[in-house]
């Protein structure tokens, strides 16, 4: 667990205290609701004051990234939920309803107009700690999000975007996440991109989006491995026969 030089509970595992106490109490009463009840009108109690903490009231605090880093089970376990992964990729490769710029909220900010910060985080910051909780290289989210055939239909469907219409905040954030999955999932992740062999068309379509370039790059750069080697780790024999297959070389000649 990350290590913190105030004292108390962190705020993650207060919010991780509530999701518990939440899910205890929906299982109780999902019991109570098959049981006869013996009085008409109960008062409320205690458990009626506890919610559910959002995903959102995660991405907002602080130590999120230190303790999913440092491997705190509970957190990874609430991170790796289906719902939550799935709200994760969409957050990062999808922009929220309305339509605005960095500008016009920092104007919102500056005036104190209601919503104006949380508008700020709902376009920016909340998308930003998606892409680096899914780009944290831990293990067991990284493995959570190729196990789900539809996460890694979710996550490549940013593609099915116009060419020079990708959103360039969330093609950075794309770009990271994608990268971050070929240096732990490697050869994973080109199995997953085998399956779909359009998503390598779709990349060469938007290779004038820098991140998306680079990804075409990284796909020859050979899984990592402990062992030093002063040319580089030769690219897996998949990625070149994907990309051979593919024409990608005749794909990128025929754009210039």
């Amino acid at each position: 667990m990350f290590f913190r030089t105030n004292y108390g509970p962190a705020a993650i595992d207060i919010l991780l205290d509530q999701v518990q106490q939440a899910r205890a109490i929906s299982s109780a009463q999902r019991a109570d609701a098959s049981a006869e009840r013996t009085k008409d009108c109960e008062a409320p109690g205690d458990e009626a004051l506890v919610v559910a903490p959002t995903l959102e009231q995660f991405l907002d605090d602080e130590d999120l990234l230190p303790e999913c880093r440092s491997d705190n089970g509970r957190l990874i376990d609430y991170l790796t939920q289906d719902h939550i992964l799935r709200a994760l990729i969409c957050l990062c490769t999808r922009r929220p309803g309305s339509n605005i710029t960095t500008s016009n909220v920092e104007e919102q900010v500056k005036k104190g107009e209601a919503g104006g910060e949380d508008e700020a985080k709902r376009q920016f910051k909340w998308p930003y700690m998606a892409s680096e909780v899914l780009a944290a290289e831990v293990e067991r989210i990284s493995d959570a999000v190729l196990r789900s055939n539809e996460h890694v239909d979710l996550l490549f469907d940013f593609l099915d975007a116009a060419p020079g219409s990708l959103d360039l905040f969330l093609c950075m954030h794309f770009g990271k996440v994608f990268n971050a999955l070929l240096r732990t999932q490697h050869l994973r992740l080109l199995e997953e991109i085998c399956k779909r062999k359009p998503v390598v068309l779709k990349l060469v379509k938007h290779v004038s989006c820098a991140p998306v370039s680079e990804i075409l790059v990284r796909l020859l750069d050979g899984p990592e491995s402990e062992d030093y080697n002063p040319s580089g780790n030769p690219p897996a024999h998949a990625a070149v026969a994907l990309l051979t297959e593919c024409n990608v070389v005749e794909e990128l000649s025929n754009l210039f």
